[in-house]
């Protein structure tokens, strides 16, 4: 019993439900859809935030705390920091990368990252 309880405590106590593979496929094509569509920017942009989210495996607390300028796009990846995390807590920053995927084959990533430059 001893060792049982040892062994529960070790364990995460919060894990994350993952996106199912669907969902992921739904978000790539609404924000391609969408990223035609003048007035719906907004929403698609928010789409490619829980996009580069999910990709990179980040918590919504972590996105808050990147800083746009840290955002580069090279060879197929999108490269960030993000700074003051629950896990990191010095100057440097979490660095994270979005390789340029999709489940549906289509540019989601870049698209995305064209409409936050334009609204940047």
């Amino acid at each position: 019993v001893e060792k049982e309880v040892f062994e529960a405590r070790g364990e995460e106590t919060k894990k994350a439900i993952p996106f199912p593979m669907e969902l992921v496929a739904v978000l790539e094509n609404w924000l391609m859809i969408y990223s035609k569509v003048e007035d719906k920017k907004a929403l698609v942009y928010f789409v490619w935030i829980v996009l580069l989210m999910t990709y990179a495996s980040l918590r919504f607390g972590d996105m808050l705390h990147t800083k746009p300028e840290t955002l580069t796009y090279k060879n197929g990846v999108l490269y960030g920091s993000c700074w003051r995390t629950k896990v990191e807590r010095r100057k440097r920053g979490t660095k994270f990368a979005v390789p340029d995927v999709a489940i549906t084959k289509k540019p989601w990533l870049k698209t995305g990252l064209r409409i936050f430059e334009e609204m940047n």
